[in-house]
């Protein structure tokens, strides 16, 4: 069975938010978010789309189904991204991503780490999207 009440009672509880400050951001009553959130009623497929929206998570995570449920939203884009470069580019992009994935795992996280990362594989992907953006130009 569905337990979406507990993914959006952990959802608005990060946020810090009551159930009637997620009813007015999605123009709900309070009374249905907690019906939602003890799982007494399931929101329509509006008000979760609603939910996402305000939560800042697709779907998929919401409802916990689908390919990349577990991943927040903005992972998701970044995996999407990623996905959509060359594999020459994708290759490198992993070739950097694995040894300092392997550090964090281990706990010994350096500057160094992060920088290789966080900061190189945007950098690559920016770079990616300047490449193609000049090659449409006139």
């Amino acid at each position: 069975m569905l337990d979406i009440g507990s993914k959006i009672t952990q959802l608005r509880k990060a946020k810090n938010w009551s159930q009637g400050e997620l009813a007015e951001k999605i123009e709900a009553s309070r009374a249905i978010i907690d019906k939602y959130e003890r799982n007494e009623n399931l929101p329509s497929v509006e008000m979760v789309i609603k939910m996402a929206k305000a939560f800042a998570v697709s779907v998929d995570y919401l409802l916990g189904e689908g390919e990349y449920a577990s991943y927040d939203k903005e992972t998701t884009r970044r995996l999407q991204d990623i996905e959509k470069l060359d594999p020459t580019t994708k290759t490198k992009i992993f070739d950097i991503i694995e040894p300092t994935y392997g550090m964090l795992k281990q706990g010994r996280p350096t500057e160094y780490d992060n920088l290789l990362l966080y900061k190189i594989p945007k950098l690559l992907i920016l770079s990616h999207k300047h490449k193609n953006h000049q090659k449409s130009l006139p």
